[in-house]
């Protein structure tokens, strides 16, 4: 983990200072969204914010899997390239790590065993636009029921004209604490599937 978060790091100190220019003349904003209820897919937020430049998020959850935030922004880069993107990644993990120093999250703590998400599956998808890059790590911590673990992802993605980030956090029961791989492969199901009916639903409606 640690060589993983100094790269992470020097990356977002690196690009933090970049000078950024208005957004390609598309708004990230005006995206429109199929119902996903058919699939199991609940809305449980949207917010679009008063900055432009940040776009839009939608929080679903599915009835087999995790619940998950789905952002949609430019951060007002004239162009979106892999730096950009790793940037935006080691910000994103650096949030990750705040949350967890916010005294709500006192009685959980962040394990050492940060990771790059294994993207394979997504690639067999043709997901290359959509997940670029993830990390995914876990935080243990006392609950009424005993000890709990979270599964917290981050993935980062882009197809040029915005930056496609989702966000997922999953609790585990204590009676599936050793069986992370199920939940790593749910996250897997249910971002396909968003993924797939997303597509069709561009695709139609362009």
């Amino acid at each position: 983990m640690k060589k993983l978060l100094v790269l992470l790091f020097s990356l977002f100190f690196l690009f933090s200072g970049t000078k950024v220019f208005a957004a390609q003349g598309f708004d990230c904003q005006n995206i429109k969204f199929p119902n996903l209820s058919a699939l199991g897919f609940k809305l449980r937020n949207e917010t679009f914010y008063d900055d432009n430049r940040l776009g839009v998020s939608r929080s679903y959850e599915h009835s087999k899997g995790p619940i998950f935030t789905y952002y949609s922004f430019d951060n007002g880069y004239d162009v979106i390239n892999q730096d950009v993107l790793d940037s935006t990644l080691a910000s994103g993990v650096g949030d990750i790590f705040n949350i967890y120093k916010s005294p709500k999250m006192s009685n959980f703590q962040l394990q050492d065993d940060a990771r790059y998400l294994n993207i394979d599956k997504f690639n067999e998808f043709g997901m290359q636009e959509f997940i670029n890059q993830g990390v995914f790590m876990t935080a243990i911590g006392d609950v009424a029921s005993g000890l709990e673990t979270v599964l917290e992802i981050i993935t980062i993605g882009t197809d040029g004209k915005c930056i496609y980030k989702v966000r997922s956090s999953s609790f585990i029961p204590l009676v599936q604490k050793n069986n992370l791989k199920k939940f790593m492969q749910d996250f897997e199901y249910v971002l396909i599937e968003f993924y797939q009916y997303n597509a069709i639903f561009k695709q139609t409606n362009s």
